[in-house]
């Protein structure tokens, strides 16, 4: 398989895009990340682009005005086709610069670059849409606790893109139907420390409805909506509400972005100060899906990763760990 593409847009991503950077390029290779500037200002997300564009990053810097944002999916969707013409990679992975790469395959949730290519693989000849079905949010205020949240995110096989919404959640490929990429998975770092999140929120809401108006912002109702929320809340109020959720243990990651020397902006990222005791239960991302498999031959049909079905069924149902 030739190596996969990441293709991202982002604009000030100062503490997500030198972790964000280092580990897809660890995973893929620096030459094979093609990132869309949206016109950063911040000093910290320049030198990061300087010092990665001289390892090989690929940096496009044409699409700097706020209205390009808007049209994010089909710009990523003019890479890929360039791209595919090109002939350099069988995957295209539109990300986000708060989404990372992981497998989900028989030895549960890792970031194995080994594992992540075995899962990718056998889809590099898929020619079509593939569909990771489900994403591993984050819990803020601890980095290595994550849960299964049903969001479709779309990558392509072989390019030809037809067309990309905004968030890379549909995609359509001329004469192809999607094909599901269920041990494929995707961190998605969208809790962040509650400050950081509520100034996000504004800086994407701010072209969209009146700021200034709190009554125009809570009653609007259009793209970025799903952000309204976080002004109706307290930081306590926002972190209680993870504190009740089953989670996934998975130190890993973290242990691996330490080796990068890029950990520390994600920890500011994501960091609270408000800790109400967890109440839910963990599971370690450590997990012998081929026995679970095994002993659950249903599971190993319907083709769902063997944490996961654990996670969301299995403890529950008193399934077999192994026969």
């Amino acid at each position: 398989m030739k190596p996969p593409a990441c293709i991202m847009m982002q604009r000030d991503e100062d503490d997500l895009l030198a972790p964000w950077l280092a580990y897809h390029g660890y995973l893929f290779g620096f030459e094979n990340l093609y990132v869309v500037d949206n016109g950063s200002t911040h000093s910290v997300t320049l030198d990061t682009i300087r010092r990665f564009q001289a390892v090989g990053v690929n940096f496009d810097l044409s699409h700097s005005r706020m209205g390009d944002y808007e049209k994010k999916g089909e710009i990523t969707k003019q890479i890929i086709n360039t791209l595919a013409e090109q002939g350099r990679h069988d995957i295209y992975l539109p990300l986000d610069c708060d989404e990372f790469v992981v497998s989900l395959g028989a030895s549960g949730l890792t970031c194995s670059r080994n594992d992540i290519w075995a899962q990718l693989e056998p889809l590099a000849s898929a020619r079509g849409v593939l569909v990771v079905p489900t994403l591993l949010w984050n819990a803020p205020g601890d980095p290595t606790a994550f849960y299964f949240q049903d969001q479709q995110k779309v990558f392509f096989s072989g390019g030809g893109v037809d067309h990309l919404d905004h968030g890379n959640h549909h995609g359509g490929v001329p004469g192809a139907a999607p094909r599901r990429a269920r041990s494929v998975g995707y961190l998605h770092f969208h809790n962040r420390s509650f400050v950081e999140l509520r100034n996000r929120a504004l800086e994407k809401l701010k072209n969209r409805v009146d700021i200034e108006d709190r009554e125009k912002l809570l009653a609007y109702k259009g793209h970025g909506d799903h952000l309204i929320r976080y002004f109706t809340m307290t930081e306590d109020d926002y972190v209680r509400y993870f504190a009740t959720r089953d989670i996934v243990d998975f130190p890993g990651f973290m242990a691996l972005l330490a080796v990068l020397g890029v950990d520390e902006g994600l920890r500011r990222a994501t960091y609270t100060s408000a800790a109400p005791e967890r109440t839910g239960a963990v599971f370690p991302a450590e997990f012998d899906g081929a026995a679970y498999w095994d002993a659950n031959p249903d599971v190993a049909e319907l083709g769902t990763p063997g944490l996961l079905h654990y996670f969301r069924h299995g403890k529950r149902e008193r399934r077999r760990l192994k026969r």
